[in-house]
């Protein structure tokens, strides 16, 4: 996983770095979805190809496809202790 992947998928959790490297400002993520751009959309497209992204089939109100990460993306990002089972859907 490159580190654009990793950051991509822990902003999409809701999770932003603070204090050093595996350190979350947050206890828990609290979102799932992300508003991808056409930079963007291009990697959650290759992460969807790779079993750790998915797209929810809608658009955000300005055009942006919206992607979701999967419990293996979550996984292969290492941040699966900070998703609550309720969200690993």
């Amino acid at each position: 996983m490159t580190d654009v992947e990793r950051e991509l998928i822990e902003h999409a959790l809701g999770l932003q770095k603070r204090n050093g490297p595996g350190r979350y400002s947050v206890r828990w993520a609290y979102r799932n979805y992300f508003a991808a751009g056409a930079t963007d959309a291009v990697v959650w497209s290759s992460m969807a190809n790779k079993g750790w992204a998915r797209s929810l089939g809608l658009r955000a109100t300005d055009g942006f496809e919206l992607f979701a990460v999967t419990p293996a993306g979550m996984e292969a990002a290492d941040v699966l202790g900070y998703v609550k089972r309720s969200m690993r859907k």
